[in-house]
């Protein structure tokens, strides 16, 4: 990966590229019916998504795993496709 994004960045390049570069700049809104609205910037994303790609990890999830998902559309989805995406799960 160079320091400019371009061609050939994977999106967790993207991601830790923006989580490095506008820590605090909102990546995403989450409004859940009765739960609220949940906001979380890049540096959170990146912190979350590599949180739980360790919790896996410490489980066994490693790179050519797949892994069922069930989850409802929360802030939660996103984060876990990048934590496997750490990984290098499926």
């Amino acid at each position: 990966m160079t320091d400019t994004p371009g061609p050939g960045w994977t999106l967790l390049d993207w991601l830790d590229h923006r989580a490095a570069t506008t820590p605090h700049r909102e990546a995403w809104t989450f409004d859940l019916p009765g739960a609220g609205t949940t906001r979380l910037d890049w540096a959170e994303v990146a912190r979350r998504s590599t949180s739980y790609a360790a919790g896996l990890g410490e489980r066994g999830v490693g790179a050519g795993d797949r892994v069922a998902v069930m989850l409802g559309n929360t802030p939660e989805t996103p984060l876990l496709w990048f934590a496997l995406m750490r990984l290098g799960a499926a």
